[in-house]
């Protein structure tokens, strides 16, 4: 019995450890299948204009190279995307072994940069990306988020610039986890970038003060360092000023956010499995049910490694 429990508890703890990747993007009209990460499958391939990532983790350290694009990011996908300019994109997300996004406290960040020819030999270490969308409390309030739709197994939703110069461009799409960010250093980021072709654009480029290369943030910005358990009702995003290119976007073009005036993006809303059940983490403990036993842990406590970690829900 112990023996089953303690591998039941490593699987679990598996799931947790591991975070996630694009599970679908659509763009341009079409629904592109995102890769596999390498830990996974180092040896199957997509069709897809979504950069494969070579782990699941979550960016622990918000100034690490890999906050680009992604960890391990591969350097190329096999398609790049046509997309008109001023449409719309959508995106899900999924956990490790297909498992729902598991974190719902938090900011979803846009970003694009020009390539200087090909998206798919364009490297991303060589660009200054400029933002173009950013999603982050509901009107609702009570630190109630839209990167819930993605934990809940929907979509977010973000716009191409109508005003911007056609070409090759990396899609950069960001999610930051603010569970822990109460502590200097305990924001967490997933990225990944995509390939895309934009036509149809009447022209139209960032302000210099707009451009960033990553990675772009300090641990103590506002928008890293932030305790969201201390009855937040605002937030300030992190990064440049928006560039929204005269796009009709449902991305707040503010850098503060009242919960009152908080965008309304289109989503698709999948269904939620009931075979793994993990219930609700509060500020004060924690609590992940398996086979009937239940672990506790305080907030503070973090999973990485050897240590017991539950970041699936806040």
């Amino acid at each position: 019995m112990k023996f089953s429990l303690s591998i039941t508890l490593l699987s679990a703890l598996s799931l947790v450890a591991a975070h996630g990747t694009v599970a679908n993007l659509q763009i341009g009209g079409k629904n592109y299948t995102g890769p596999d990460a390498a830990e996974g499958n180092p040896f199957r391939t997509t069709d897809t204009p979504v950069r494969q990532l070579a782990l699941l983790e979550p960016i622990n350290d918000i100034t690490s190279e890999e906050n680009i694009c992604g960890r391990g990011a591969a350097s190329s996908a096999k398609l790049v995307a046509p997309v008109s300019a001023g449409s719309s994109f959508s995106f899900s997300m999924r956990g490790g072994s297909g498992a729902h996004w598991p974190h719902n406290k938090g900011p979803v960040l846009y970003y694009l940069a020009k390539c200087p020819g090909s998206a798919a030999d364009c490297n991303p270490a060589n660009l200054k990306f400029f933002k173009v969308g950013q999603l982050g409390l509901k009107p609702s309030g009570q630190n109630a988020w839209w990167q819930e739709d993605l934990y809940n197994g929907g979509s977010v939703s973000g716009d191409i610039p109508k005003k911007i110069d056609n070409g090759d461009y990396l899609l950069r799409i960001e999610i930051l986890a603010l569970h822990n960010a109460m502590n200097v250093g305990g924001a967490e980021s997933t990225v990944s970038c995509s390939q895309i072709r934009i036509s149809g654009g009447s022209g139209g480029a960032p302000s210099a003060s707009q451009l960033v290369k990553f990675p772009a943030y300090k641990k103590t910005d506002k928008g890293i360092h932030i305790d969201i358990w201390n009855g937040i009702n605002s937030y300030s995003f992190p990064g440049p000023a928006l560039f929204t290119g005269g796009s009709s976007s449902n991305s707040t073009s503010s850098t503060s956010v009242p919960i009152n005036a908080a965008p309304a993006p289109t989503k698709t809303t999948l269904p939620v499995p009931s075979t793994t059940k993990v219930c609700r983490r509060h500020r004060s403990r924690r609590a992940v049910v398996i086979d009937g036993a239940t672990l506790h842990r305080r907030a503070a406590s973090r999973v990485h490694g050897s240590s017991l970690r539950y970041a699936a829900n806040h």
